[in-house]
């Protein structure tokens, strides 16, 4: 008589064990397919701190509990060391939501105890991302002019913030915020999501229709190029038009002009990205000026030797040991810097090794 096997049952559990076993393999076989794609394991968590930090200022209700799970799961491949600069962003934005509803209740018993203001006053509310700025990527720096009342706002909450936390001070990142507008355009109600920045700009227009840049950019104290990219955007919503080759901007008026003029323009919004972005234009050109002093000096270099001489004077971010406010630049940016200036006629390249022009 044969024998008698008792069969293996696989239970619900053992199911969700193979399941997860299987994800994970798989999950563990895409790092590394990412990590090889940028170059290394530092590039890799520099880039995802850079898409944190967009996805961070977006979440405008604070929720982080997604980006949370996430950075958990990151950590089980590159390590709580790695990702530690992330882990202080997330937290950055949990305080925020708890900072900012203490500063806000206050100011709410001082309107109370004072009466009701002006009407402008009474319609606005701040809410604020308070950020340890050493701990995220750098950003551009936009200053310019708000109207009286919503300045007045941020000086109170700004006051209120000083009162808590021991005589800090905030800095306000004026082309990074969220501004609702509501705006009445040739008998329309058009809303708006924009920059505080760009909330100013049209702002101006309320009490004068028509604006040059040069006036629009004295008036709000920025550069004329920072006024004009504005300017352009509002012309995109069909909110403004252009006049004198966009020397001189109007409020739209639809009587007697194309319907279409203006409308259904794409435009993309600022983020902490694009700040990034232009940020990361200014520390190459920080890059090109330590260059230009190294190959003065020093005569021609290689790219490697240029790169570890840059290292010794210009701090790295995580994964490179210094503060993440200073400049940082990678064997592939540099190249590229590199290889532009010998386009430009800039520098020469011989054999990998740089010089510059005999002209410069």
């Amino acid at each position: 008589m044969k024998g008698l096997y008792p069969l293996q049952i696989i239970t619900d559990s053992d199911n969700r064990l193979l399941s997860y076993e299987l994800h994970t393999v798989t999950c563990i076989s895409i790092f590394s397919l990412l990590v090889h794609i940028y170059g290394g394991q530092d590039l890799f968590v520099n880039e995802y701190r850079t898409l944190l930090s967009d996805r961070l200022l977006l979440s405008l209700d604070y929720d982080v509990t997604r980006e949370l799970r996430n950075l958990e799961l990151l950590k089980l491949r590159f390590g709580e060391s790695n990702l530690h600069y992330c882990e202080v962003m997330i937290k950055d934005i949990t305080d925020s939501r708890r900072v900012n509803g203490l500063i806000n209740n206050k100011l709410s018993i001082k309107k109370q105890q004072q009466g009701d203001g002006d009407d402008h006053e009474n319609d606005v509310i701040i809410n604020s991302f308070i950020l340890s700025h050493i701990f995220w990527p750098s950003f551009r720096i936009e200053t310019m002019k708000l109207p009286a009342f919503i300045q007045k706002k941020l000086d109170d909450y700004n006051k209120s913030f000083q009162e808590i936390k021991g005589m800090r001070e905030l800095k306000w990142c004026h082309d990074l915020g969220q501004v609702q507008l509501e705006l009445e355009v040739n008998d329309q109600i058009l809303n708006f999501q924009v920059s505080p920045s760009r909330a100013s700009v049209i702002w101006q227009f309320q009490n004068k229709s028509v604006w040059s840049v040069e006036d629009l950019s004295t008036e709000l104290e920025s550069t004329p190029s920072v006024i004009r990219r504005h300017l352009l955007y509002w012309a995109g919503q069909g909110v403004l038009c252009e006049e004198k080759e966009g020397e001189v901007f109007k409020i739209f008026e639809k009587e007697g002009m194309d319907d279409t003029y203006h409308e259904g323009g794409v435009f993309e919004e600022e983020s902490a990205m694009s700040s990034m972005k232009s940020q990361k234009e200014n520390d190459l050109e920080v890059v090109w000026s330590y260059v230009t002093a190294m190959l003065t000096n020093l005569g021609p270099m290689s790219l490697d030797k240029i790169h570890n001489m840059l290292s010794m004077f210009m701090l790295s971010g995580p994964g490179g040991g210094g503060g993440a406010g200073q400049s940082s630049c990678t064997v592939a940016e540099l190249k590229a810097c590199l290889d532009k200036k010998v386009k430009g006629q800039e520098l020469m390249c011989t054999g990998g090794v740089y010089q510059l022009c005999k002209n410069n």
